[in-house]
């Protein structure tokens, strides 16, 4: 998803003549994402190396991070992650339809004629 972010983004936004309240929308629900994703990282990078990348050779060890996995913070922070790609998937399908638009394809393919004359040598 960080692919799809930053100055790449802003500027598919505008040849899509994508309206600000969507972006907003779309950004909202990247972040919420993106805020996920950290927690997951910093609570759940250790029992990945131990136990599902099988990086720790020491058997008993993978056991006990397995064993010791609070599952309702787990099924907890499952369910914060889908409730965030519904709101991704709702913001990605507006986007959609708005970019399907005759005046946003007119947009794109102008952008796109423009960037194909400035990259000839």
């Amino acid at each position: 998803m960080d692919g799809l972010t930053g100055k790449a983004l802003k500027r598919a936004y505008e040849a899509m003549a994508i309206p600000q309240d969507l972006q907003q929308e779309m950004s909202a629900a990247l972040r919420t994402l993106r805020k996920i994703r950290e927690r997951i990282t910093k609570d759940y990078s250790e029992i990945r190396n131990i136990a599902i990348a099988h990086r720790d050779a020491d058997v008993l060890r993978q056991y006990r991070a397995i064993r010791d996995l609070d599952t309702d913070k787990v099924y907890t922070l499952v369910g914060e992650f889908f409730q965030a790609v519904e709101l991704f998937m709702a913001a990605h399908g507006k986007i959609l339809t708005a970019s399907s638009t005759m005046q946003s394809i007119l947009r794109q393919w102008s952008d796109w004629e423009g960037r194909q004359k400035t990259s000839q040598p």
